[in-house]
C-alpha cells in the first residue's frame, strides 16, 4: 500500500508494498508532499530494508497525523519553501526517542514529551532508532488566534505529564479509530479538546502565576473519568475535588473552555467512538455517555457544528 485513501478519509503512505531499494527515496518523497519539504537522511547501516508510515486525516483547519518509520534525520529548512502559507507543527513522541535541534540547542524528547516547531523555521530531528510520533499541524493564525503571542513558541519541549497523555488518545484515534459516520464530529471535539489543552500546556506569565496547573489537570481528568454520569455538574465535581466552584471555573480558564464545554465535548466524544466501535443505536450511545436523552446529544451536536456554546 504505497499510497491510500481510505472511506474513513484518512490517508495512508506506507513502504510495505514498495521495492526494498527504492523505499526510502519513496519515503523522502511522500513525507515531503505530506507535510512541508524537509531533507530526510538514512541514519546508519541496516540490515533490513527501510520502513516507514504515515497515517493522516484533515479536521478542519488541522491535519492529525501518525508516523511510524525506521531511524533517520530530517532537516527543515525555510528555504526549501513550503506548499502552505506558514505552519506550526505539534509532534508528541509516542515511542523511541527524538533529538531536536535548534541552532546549537539540542532537546532530547522522550515518549510523552511534545515540542512545538514552526515550519518557517530551521530545525533538525533526529531518530536514532524505530520511532513513532503523533503530529497535529496547525496553519499561523489558529495558533496565534487559540494560543496567543507564538514568538516564543518555536523549540517549547512539554514535557510529559497528564496533559501530554491525554493529547496522544485524541490524535491516535482521529487517525485511526473513527469511521466516515463519526469522524467528522468525534475530530471537531478532539481539536477543541486539543486546542484547551495546548493553550494550557504552554501558558506562562500572569496566566501560571494565577493559576494551578495541576488543578486544571486534575480537573480535566476528573472530568473524563466521571463524564458519563447524568448527573455530573461543576458543584459536584468542586466538592469532591475539596475546592470551591469559583476556584473550579477559574482553573479551567487558561483552556479557554467552561466546564459545561468539557463536559459536553467528553459526553459527544464518548458517543462518537462508542457508535464506531460498537455499532449502537444513536440513544444507547447518548445514554451511555451521560446524556439524560437524545434531545440533549443533538442540542449539544448543534452547538459544537455551530460553533456556539452558550
Amino acid at each position: 500500500m504505497a499510497d491510500h485513501a481510505g472511506a474513513s478519509g484518512v490517508r495512508t503512505w506506507s513502504t510495505v508494498d514498495v521495492d526494498a531499494g527504492d523505499a526510502f527515496a519513496y519515503w523522502r518523497e511522500e513525507i515531503c508532499r505530506t507535510f512541508v519539504p524537509l531533507r530526510p537522511r538514512l541514519l546508519g547501516q541496516r540490515d533490513q530494508p527501510f520502513r516507514g508510515r504515515v497515517d493522516t486525516r484533515t479536521i478542519s483547519v488541522a491535519t492529525m497525523s501518525r508516523i511510524r518509520a525506521a531511524p533517520q534525520e530530517v532537516v527543515r529548512d525555510p528555504a526549501d519553501g513550503d506548499q502552505l502559507e506558514g505552519s506550526w507543527f505539534v509532534n508528541l513522541q509516542i515511542h523511541g526517542t527524538s533529538a531536536v535541534t535548534l541552532a546549537d540547542e539540542q532537546r532530547v524528547l522522550r515518549a510523552g514529551d511534545a515540542v512545538l516547531l514552526h515550519a518557517e523555521q530551521h530545525y533538525r530531528m533526529t531518530f536514532g532508532s524505530d520511532f513513532e510520533q503523533a503530529c497535529i499541524r496547525l496553519p499561523n493564525w489558529y495558533v496565534r488566534e487559540t494560543l496567543g503571542p507564538s514568538d516564543r513558541l518555536h523549540g517549547r519541549v512539554l514535557p510529559a505529564s497528564p496533559l501530554t497523555a491525554i493529547l496522544r488518545p485524541y490524535v491516535v484515534a482521529a487517525v485511526d479509530q473513527w469511521d466516515a459516520d463519526s469522524a467528522a464530529p468525534a475530530s471537531m471535539m478532539a481539536l477543541a479538546h486539543i486546542t484547551a489543552l495546548l493553550r494550557t500546556a504552554v501558558s506562562d506569565g500572569a496566566t501560571a502565576a494565577n493559576v494551578d496547573t495541576d488543578r486544571t489537570v486534575r480537573l480535566l481528568l476528573e472530568i473524563r473519568a466521571r463524564h458519563r454520569d447524568p448527573d455530573l455538574d461543576a458543584t459536584a465535581v468542586a466538592h469532591h475535588l475539596g475546592i470551591s466552584e469559583r476556584t473550579l471555573h477559574a482553573s479551567l480558564a487558561p483552556t479557554g473552555m467552561t466546564f459545561g464545554q468539557h463536559l459536553r465535548l467528553a459526553r459527544l466524544r464518548t458517543v462518537a467512538l462508542t457508535r464506531a466501535e460498537t455499532g449502537c443505536t444513536v440513544l444507547e450511545a447518548a445514554h451511555g455517555a451521560g446524556f439524560c436523552d437524545v434531545s440533549s446529544y443533538y442540542r449539544a451536536r448543534r452547538k459544537l457544528d455551530a460553533g456556539v456554546w452558550r
